[in-house]
């Protein structure tokens, strides 16, 4: 989605850029790994068919996706510390860019996406409802991987998830509670049953 192309979203633990054609190598090198691809429903593609779908993603309306970079070091180590110049990182700084690549989180849109005005506090709307007629309701699925496994079991996910929200929030002018419907499921990762 080119809503988020300049966009660097800060944790504690992570950092969210959008997905660009350098992060598509590591990406497919992950793809290629037989448990990921029956986690997330994945076929393999070759590497010429991941960048053709990285462009894809990127301008396809109605998808949003971050890379997770971890602001660690496998081993722990602090990679990026807290600074003013923090807050005017680009997705494309070397200091972004350093940081080790660990999964990806999406979020799928589905309907006439409420967004906020320029200088209101008031939704609008996507699509031209009124010639449309009948508005389908905002909907959106959330998918989040943690691909590379030092960084698993770190609560990098977790973190993940709250900032994407918290942008869509922002985004939109849409409480978080509207956005999410907590639903019970269970997913088998790595030999162990996790409730999510």
């Amino acid at each position: 989605m080119k809503a988020n192309e300049h966009t660097v979203l800060l944790g504690s633990r992570v950092v969210l850029v959008p997905y660009l054609p350098e992060h598509v190598p590591k990406y497919h090198s992950w793809m290629q790994d037989e448990e990921l691809q029956r986690l997330t429903a994945s076929e393999p593609l070759t590497l010429k068919e991941e960048y053709e779908m990285q462009q894809k993603w990127r301008l396809d309306e109605d998808k949003l996706t971050f890379i997770i970079l971890s602001r660690t070091s496998p081993s722990g180590e602090q990679l990026l510390v807290d600074s003013e110049a923090l807050r005017e990182l680009s997705p494309t700084n070397p200091v972004v860019e350093g940081l080790p690549m660990v999964g990806d989180v999406n979020m799928f849109l589905k309907g006439s996406i409420p967004r906020k005005p320029s200088g209101t506090s008031a939704p609008e709307c996507d699509k031209d409802v009124e010639d449309e007629g009948e508005e389908e309701p905002f909907e959106a699925e959330m998918e989040i991987m943690i691909a590379e496994p030092t960084f698993r079991r770190k609560g990098f996910a977790l973190e993940a998830l709250q900032l994407i929200l918290e942008y869509v929030q922002a985004l939109t002018s849409q409480p978080v509670l509207n956005l999410v419907q907590r639903r019970q499921t269970t997913q088998k990762v790595s030999g162990s049953l996790h409730h999510l």
